[in-house]
């Protein structure tokens, strides 16, 4: 009777739906990024060249903040935190790039080093 008892095996899979996260998440960060790449395509006169590369900057950051309030908490690094810091930090240099690029455009002494480095 030992060896004849029944046994059910089940196979479970279960998987995640990643479409939302492609167009909610991904695709704006990559749009945010490409607008904030944008402003260099402005000329270094105009005023919302910086204007530009920081509300691009405030935006992926922001909606950063409400995606990763809709993820579930994981301890591991996982891709989507990857990307996100990826994308975080190429909007942040692209805002420090804008702003040595404009620091050197309305730079008018011979000296390139700021006043307030002098040795």
């Amino acid at each position: 009777l030992a060896n004849h008892v029944p046994v059910l095996i089940y196979n479970v899979t279960v998987t995640r739906s990643w479409e939302p996260y492609v167009r909610g998440y991904i695709m704006t960060q990559v749009i945010l990024n490409l607008v904030g790449f944008s402003a260099f395509w402005l000329p270094p006169s105009c005023g919302e060249r910086m204007s530009l590369s920081i509300t691009a900057m405030l935006a992926a950051l922001a909606s950063d903040i409400v995606i990763a309030a809709n993820l579930p908490a994981a301890s591991e690094f996982t891709w989507f935190s990857k990307f996100s810091m990826f994308s975080t930090t190429f909007a942040f240099l692209s805002l420090v790039e804008c702003v040595v690029v404009l620091y050197f455009y309305y730079k008018r002494s011979e000296d390139l080093v700021p006043n307030w480095f002098s040795i």
